[in-house]
């Protein structure tokens, strides 16, 4: 029987990379801190180049570098975003760091992925590291101890009264990249601890987004939630039966909870009715703007939002186009965007197909769930170099490649067994094991 290539890495690696991940989970938390304690944020993604040396050190290259493939893509998109602050005077040599800790994400969701065979011990990391972003945006949000967990304010005004919309730490938009990971859980098998925590915390996450008022987060949240619970009707193994569970809990948290749900959603629901479309128009803008550039040559470089911005006249987040595809093809022109489509849209992709066959595990399936909902998030943010999407993007990358080699072991291993029972001489007629 041939030998089986190695599926893990050395412990110390694997942990490394468990906290490596966990920190870019927890960056906005630690910034929030920091500011309040500085005045100012800082770079707190500049542990990531240390922790892959760790991964290094005990796990080997190995460890931390995708298949030729992704690893060649990765280089030429590098090149091609690299140019931007060469050939467009807006973009800043700050751009390099920006891409740095891309890269680092990417790699750390890759190694974290690729090595971790283990959906329980993946599904406590979620738990802690949103459930510490839920706790402290909720006391924020209620005012519990304001001098220590202060919340920006934001007027606007809505039917002639000025209302206030609030900001934790970073981009409200932005605060769904933290949140719904806890979601990510009820895809897996159904195991009562883990199951009613999540359960909780999701409760949390919602009253949270709906306070931030943010319509894109809401509308990724509760999505991604409704592909999680339709998930094991393609894959009896995630577990049928807890989706009575679920459809009770559900009717109950309706039944005693709404008059408290729509006294927090109030002004979110108001966004979302008492609006003239502009944000969503704007969106649209956005997203149709690559393709009316996309067949020129000459905006095959790196162009920046200039342009966007001065047609447009934005100001602010208003700049730029409200598409991460777009903004791909700016900031990193053609280059740029093929590696967007090969290292974020293809393996989600090729991963989706090994779902719908059966062939994927729970883990496999639940970062599987996790790179769906960057796709949908990437549709109307403009965030080329944040590093939640690239940290899934690398873990869709590394659950697409572990679940390749495990399906081609499996395949090795049966054709083996097979090839050894035809090469079994024929029992003797008449001999005792005949009879």
């Amino acid at each position: 029987m041939p030998t089986r290539k190695p599926t893990t890495i050395n412990t110390w690696a694997n942990i490394f990379a468990a906290l490596a991940f966990s920190w870019i989970m927890l960056d906005a938390l630690a910034n929030y801190f920091i500011t309040g304690v500085l005045g100012s944020a800082i770079q707190v993604n500049g542990l990531l180049p240390i922790f892959i040396l760790l991964m290094i050190w005990f796990g080997g290259v190995r460890a931390i570098v995708p298949p030729a493939s992704v690893t060649l893509t990765l280089v030429f998109g590098v090149v091609g975003f690299a140019m931007g602050p060469l050939l467009v005077r807006e973009i800043s040599p700050y751009r390099y760091i920006e891409l740095l800790g891309a890269l680092c994400a990417f790699i750390v969701g890759y190694t974290y992925s690729r090595w971790h065979e283990d959906e329980a011990s993946f599904s406590r990391l979620l738990l802690i590291v949103t459930g510490m972003h839920v706790v402290v945006c909720s006391l924020a949000l209620l005012k519990v101890a304001p001098s220590i967990l202060p919340v920006t304010e934001q007027p606007w005004s809505y039917h002639g009264h000025v209302v206030y919309r609030p900001f934790i730490g970073t981009n409200s938009n932005f605060q769904v990249f933290y949140l719904f990971p806890v979601v990510l859980i009820l895809v897996l098998p159904y195991k009562t601890i883990r199951f009613w925590s999540s359960l909780t915390l999701m409760v949390g996450a919602m009253f949270i987004l709906a306070r931030l008022q943010t319509r894109s987060g809401s509308l990724a949240f509760l999505g991604i939630g409704l592909l999680c619970l339709l998930a094991p009707l393609r894959n009896k193994r995630l577990g049928r039966w807890k989706l009575v569970t679920i459809g009770i809990a559900g009717l109950v948290f309706l039944a005693t909870g709404l008059p408290w749900l729509l006294k927090h959603s109030n002004l979110l629901i108001a966004r979302f009715i008492d609006t003239d479309y502009a944000t969503g128009y704007g969106r649209l803008l956005g997203f149709t703007y690559l393709f009316e550039h996309l067949f020129d040559p000459l905006w095959w470089s790196p162009q920046g939002n200039a342009e966007f911005a001065q047609r447009y006249q934005g100001t602010g987040s208003d700049a730029v186009p409200h598409s991460n595809i777009t903004a791909m093809f700016l900031e990193g022109g053609i280059i740029g965007l093929c590696a967007w489509l090969i290292l974020f849209l293809a393996p989600a992709w090729q991963l989706s197909i090994m779902f719908l066959r059966n062939r994927i595990d729970p883990l496999a399936t639940m970062i599987l769930m996790g790179g769906i909902c960057m796709l949908v998030t990437q549709m109307s943010l403009n965030v080329p170099f944040f590093k939640q999407p690239w940290l899934w993007a690398g873990a869709v990358v590394g659950a697409l490649y572990r679940s390749r080699g495990e399906l081609a072991a499996m395949r090795s291993a049966r054709s083996v067994s097979d090839l050894s029972k035809a090469s079994e001489p024929p029992l003797a007629f008449g001999s005792e094991a005949g009879r």
